[in-house]
C-alpha cells in the first residue's frame, strides 16, 4: 500500500491517543475521589463564642481524650477557622458540638437545676430543638449541644471522658436574680 492509499491518521497514533485521553479521565476521576471526604468527614462549621480559657492546659487535656465516636455520631473535622477548645461529631443531620473553656452560663444561678450524669453535673440550655449542657464542677466550663433525638449516649460518653480527665470541684454558680 502507498502513503496516498491511507484514509486517515496511523492506527498506532489512534491506539496512543485513545490510552492517553482514558488515562487522563481515570486520573482526574481517581483524584475527584481522592479530594472528597467520606460522608461522616465532611467538616463541620462550629460557630465562635467567647471562650477564654479554650486554650487552657484543662481542655487540651479534655479534647485529646475525647473519643472517635459518640453512640451514632463519628468525629469530624471543624472547618476553619475553627475555635480553640471545640471538637464536633457527625450522624445523619446535626451535629454534637463540645466547647471547652467557656464562661459561666449567665442562666446558671443559685437554685438552678443541675443533673448528674456519670458523676459530672450538668446544667441544660434548651433553644429551638437543640440542648446545650453545660458541665459545671469542673475547673473549666465544657458545654455539649446537642441535636433533638440524640439520645443519652453522647452525653453519658463525654461525662465518662470528663469525668476522667478534669477533676470534680464545687459548683459555682452566680447569685440569684
Amino acid at each position: 500500500m502507498d502513503a496516498e492509499a491511507r484514509d486517515g491518521p496511523p492506527r498506532t497514533l489512534l491506539i496512543a491517543a485513545v490510552v492517553v485521553a482514558a488515562g487522563a479521565i481515570i486520573g482526574i476521576l481517581v483524584f475527584a475521589a481522592l479530594r472528597q471526604s467520606p460522608p461522616g468527614q465532611q467538616t463541620v462549621a462550629i460557630a465562635s463564642v467567647p471562650a477564654p480559657k479554650g486554650d487552657s492546659a484543662e481542655c487540651r487535656a479534655l479534647l485529646d481524650a475525647l473519643p472517635e465516636q459518640l453512640g451514632d455520631y463519628r468525629r469530624a473535622p471543624a472547618a476553619e477557622p475553627a475555635p480553640p477548645g471545640a471538637a464536633a461529631w457527625t450522624a445523619d443531620g446535626e451535629p454534637v458540638i463540645l466547647r471547652c473553656g467557656l464562661d459561666r452560663p449567665a442562666e446558671f444561678v443559685v437554685g438552678s437545676p443541675i443533673q448528674v450524669v456519670d458523676a459530672v453535673q450538668w446544667f441544660e440550655l434548651a433553644d429551638q430543638g437543640r440542648s446545650t449542657w453545660f458541665a459545671v464542677d469542673r475547673p473549666v466550663y465544657a458545654a455539649l449541644t446537642l441535636p433533638q433525638g440524640s439520645g443519652p449516649t453522647p452525653i453519658q460518653e463525654i461525662s465518662d471522658v470528663i469525668a476522667k480527665s478534669l477533676p470534680a470541684k464545687p459548683i459555682d454558680p452566680a447569685p440569684a436574680r
